[in-house]
């Protein structure tokens, strides 16, 4: 079994040498002054000054076991507000924290190592904030479900499976929207935003685009595109159903 082990190891470490010998230095260089390997082959998301990251570490599981470790403020009497602080640090207002500090990942805390039970109440803490506010699923019995403004469940993903599916058709209700502008709320594929998100929203989101597709033209001859939802067919079967909606055509 050790002769094993050790074989295995050599292996990796001989596949590594392989791996740096085979790689050419070109003279860049990150921030440390170390030679970056083929820097041509960093995505650009990963880019010095790109990725920036911190942790994130909160809500209450992550208060106990504070207690229970020990950790210096973590007192039941809790004098300088450390543990109310860290109950509430998965609250969307904490969100302009990483905006202001320029961060673009951030490590939560899903689990703490107490029972599945105990954590439930910090993964739905956890979802709520990690989710954008405009697409945020609430729970049902069995199934996670989107809400339109109006309450309409509008998609359903039953436990066990990976996906929403559509649960509201707009024009196949009777007595539900007539007309298009009144329709759009009240599909899941038109009501739900979905990235970029917040990083095209508000004033600086035109802004935000246009640097980034500065940028990317910069380091690129190649084409761009730019994707939009211009779903002029898929509105129909969004709306009416499928089957609603080609039977006609």
């Amino acid at each position: 079994m050790r002769r094993k082990s050790v074989l295995v190891l050599l292996m990796i470490l001989f596949s590594a040498a392989r791996l740096f010998t085979a790689t050419r230095f070109t003279g860049a260089e990150d921030q440390s002054g170390r030679a970056i390997l083929n820097p041509q082959n960093v995505p650009s998301w990963f880019e010095t000054g790109q990725f920036r990251s911190a942790r994130w570490d909160g809500a209450p599981l992550e208060a106990e076991k504070g207690i229970l470790t020990g950790w210096v403020n973590y007192t039941r009497d809790d004098p300088r507000q450390v543990l109310k602080a860290t109950r509430d640090w998965y609250n969307p207002r904490t969100i302009e924290f990483l905006r202001k500090a320029q961060l673009n990942w951030v490590w939560v805390t899903c689990s703490n190592g107490f029972s599945p039970a105990t954590e439930r109440a910090q993964q739905e803490t956890l979802t709520r904030y990690i989710v954008p506010a405009w697409a945020l699923p609430k729970r049902r019995t069995g199934e996670w479900v989107l809400r339109s403004q109006s309450g309409r469940v509008l998609a359903r993903m039953p436990d066990g499976a990976l996906y929403f599916e559509q649960a509201y058709f707009p024009f196949v209700d009777e007595s539900g929207p007539r007309t298009i502008s009144e329709a759009m709320p009240e599909s899941m594929w038109t009501a739900i935003a979905s990235p970029p998100g917040p990083h095209a929203d508000g004033e600086d989101g035109l802004r935000c685009l246009a640097e980034g597709a500065r940028r990317l033209r910069e380091k690129t001859d190649r084409a761009i595109i730019g994707l939009f939802g211009g779903n002029l067919l898929e509105v129909g079967q969004f709306f009416y159903r499928n089957d609603n909606f080609f039977m006609p055509l």
